[in-house]
């Protein structure tokens, strides 16, 4: 008898609650943060937390957990801001993937979703998306590239804790993306 076909999980993306500071804390561990200067203060998460909140409050960010069907606790976060770049409105992306997790292509399906969601909310001024994962970030960078993002070449980044980081632009233009809004 043929094996039955492989059924990837329900990934979905869902917004960012009061419940939802555990998953910046498995986020906060030093190889999590090893690209982003180390793991935060519980205060600096915190604030993070309540930053991510009020941002869906204010229409500046939609921050989302995902979740995985079978999996009883969000395997990690990705979202997207308002930002400037090169003078220009555009949307800035981020993700983390917990540990236990990664290699499992969820990064790429939840960003897959988001930049859906992010095509969805663009506006004639405001049409790209980008990121900006430190050069050294080997996994990041190919995810930009697998999900089809423009490479800008290397640039410096403000730093998470002061100074500048070495970073590789990726941009998409939202334009060239079907749009699909995630529930929330």
């Amino acid at each position: 008898m043929p094996a039955a076909p492989h059924r990837e999980p329900v990934l979905s993306l869902e917004r960012w609650s009061t419940d939802d500071l555990p998953v910046l804390v498995h986020s906060n561990t030093r190889r999590m943060t090893q690209y982003l200067g180390g793991p935060e203060s519980h205060a600096t998460l915190l604030k993070r937390h309540a930053r991510y909140l009020r941002a869906w409050e204010t229409g500046d960010a939609r921050m989302f957990r995902i979740e995985v069907e079978g999996v009883p606790d969000p395997v990690g976060s990705v979202g997207y801001w308002e930002d400037e770049w090169h003078g220009r409105p555009v949307f800035e992306s981020g993700w983390s993937v917990h540990t236990p997790y990664q290699d499992n292509g969820y990064a790429t399906r939840a960003m897959r979703l988001l930049v859906a969601d992010a095509a969805a909310h663009r506006t004639p001024e405001r049409a790209l998306l980008v990121a900006f994962p430190m050069v050294e970030n080997l996994p990041s960078n190919a995810l930009c590239r697998r999900l089809g993002f423009r490479d800008e070449g290397e640039q410096e980044y403000p730093g998470r804790r002061g100074g500048t980081v070495r970073v590789r632009a990726w941009s998409v233009d939202l334009r060239d993306v079907p749009a699909q809004p995630v529930d929330a």
